[in-house]
């Protein structure tokens, strides 16, 4: 061993030995008295249990299959029962749909019904209002079934040598 390594292994074992040496100094060494060095503890009690792990940060979701829902008619989305990521069953209801006509209808006859000045008005108003709620045409929007799902994607992946065969 050289010189400078026994004197480091030295002042390392000096100072992990607990006696004060002449590297701390001999003021550390007179003044005070054993209590004024210990450091108080909290303990607790060791516990299995789960830890629950919260991730969260900006990103965006792509879907493993893009599905189109088609509305019976032309109109406005009056409802949407779903969010992403829920999982929807074969021809659950997601929404619903109101023809264009009706919300037309609709907003027409409230907007007379908030600009009526006379009882004349109103009363017209609130019976055009009454005509548009009970003739609302509104249909519920269904998921598309699984089963013809998979018969679309079989179909396109056999392309044009798929035939029918007759009995």
């Amino acid at each position: 061993m050289t010189a400078t390594t026994t004197l480091a292994l030295v002042i390392v074992l000096a100072a992990c030995s607990g006696t004060p040496s002449a590297a701390t100094g001999s003021a550390a060494a007179g003044s005070g008295s054993a209590d004024e060095t210990t450091v108080p503890v909290t303990t607790a009690l060791v516990v299995r249990a789960d830890v629950p792990v919260l991730v969260s940060g900006p990103g965006r979701t792509d879907a493993l299959e893009k599905l189109q829902v088609r509305a019976p008619f032309d109109g406005v989305l009056l409802a949407l029962t779903v969010t992403d990521g829920d999982h929807v069953a074969d021809n659950q209801i997601i929404g619903w749909v109101v023809s264009r006509d009706s919300q037309a209808a609709l907003a027409g006859s409230q907007a007379m019904l908030h600009a009526a000045r006379t009882t004349e008005e109103r009363r017209d108003a609130k019976r055009a209002l009454e005509l548009a709620t009970r003739n609302v045409v509104k249909a519920p929007l269904h998921a598309p079934e699984a089963a013809s799902c998979s018969r679309i994607k079989s179909t396109k992946a056999r392309g044009s040598r798929s035939t029918s065969r007759s009995r």
